[in-house]
């Protein structure tokens, strides 16, 4: 008969088909199971497939163990989404946008530590929870860090990051008051209100908050607008009526993709890259959507596969 696991280290072993000196090694290697490449202008550490395998592991442990409330970040958890951020601040006319420096790179080992040292954990078939011993905080946190920090790739960071972040979102939230709206998309804050926001102070008291929490502002990114402009939020616009909007340039984009794949029918990539954004595009603005799909229906590839759905889908998994 299996032994139950008694120990993190166990229960990963366990759930995972690992032996714990396979999970000993991967813990002495870290360093050397990342490999690194730039994408949209950023530098992203990604961890390898079995290391990738255990911090799928702590996310979901993460999920599951650690009760801490997150109503004002609106990324990596449930039901949460670019379109739910921007849907939060529809109804307001100012805003405030606030990016923090290298998010993850700036969540340090110490921090993880002292997020887990917190910790409990459920052994299987247990009714009971445990607290995480010192032994089961040194290895998350080596399983989770690189080189003294999250790295910007790993599927665990991001959980990691929304909860060490939580008592600094209430805090803000509360200084604001009700007068104001206020959300942490990852690293993107949004401040909104109905009434004219004072931006300096704002920006100021926030700034002076991050850097008490080893964060900072970066103040290129900075952006303030009331009423006449152009209402963007994390990649999503707002009209005069609070409606969610893709925006002109996205819609041009999706244009000229959907012609291309299904008159030329190009690669496996782009086909799925097309249906990665045509599932964006229902999520913001359905009725654009099906317009899009009515009229590109007899182009190309569309009308021998009986609709623009069904040839995407050959393209892509045919």
């Amino acid at each position: 008969m299996e032994a139950l696991p008694v120990s993190i280290a166990d229960r990963i072993c366990f759930d995972l088909g690992m032996t714990n000196r396979q999970l000993l090694g991967l813990v002495s290697s870290t360093a050397d199971r990342y490999h690194c490449f730039s994408a949209g202008g950023r530098k992203i550490v990604a961890p390898r497939p079995d290391l990738k395998l255990v911090q799928c592991w702590i996310s979901d442990y993460i999920n599951t163990e650690f009760d801490i409330d997150l109503p004002y970040a609106t990324a990596y958890k449930k039901g949460s989404s670019v379109c739910r951020n921007a849907g939060l601040h529809a109804k307001s006319s100012h805003f405030l946008l606030l990016d923090i420096c290298h998010f993850f790179e700036s969540c340090t080992q110490q921090m993880v530590r002292n997020l887990f040292s917190g910790g409990t954990y459920r052994p299987t078939n247990a009714e009971f929870r445990s607290r995480l011993t010192a032994d089961d905080v040194d290895l998350l946190v080596a399983l989770s860090c690189y080189r003294g920090s999250l790295a910007t790739g790993s599927p665990c960071s991001p959980f990691i990051a929304n909860r060490i972040m939580a008592s600094f979102d209430h805090e803000i939230a509360a200084r604001l008051g009700e007068r104001f709206v206020y959300s942490r998309y990852s690293d993107d804050i949004c401040i909104s209100s109905t009434e004219w926001i004072d931006s300096a102070e704002i920006s100021t008291f926030v700034g002076s908050r991050l850097r008490q929490k080893g964060f900072d502002l970066n103040s290129d990114k900075t952006r303030c607008f009331g009423r006449g402009h152009l209402r963007k939020i994390t990649g999503i616009y707002l009209d005069c009526d609070g409606v969610l909007r893709l925006g002109p340039q996205r819609k041009a984009e999706l244009k000229r993709s959907l012609y291309q794949v299904l008159m030329r029918e190009c690669d496996r990539e782009c086909a799925l890259r097309v249906l990665g954004h045509l599932s964006f595009c229902k999520q913001v603005e359905p009725d654009f959507c099906n317009a899009l799909l009515a009229k590109y229906a007899s182009y190309g590839k569309a009308v021998s596969s009986g609709g623009v759905m069904p040839a995407l889908v050959e393209l892509a998994y045919g």
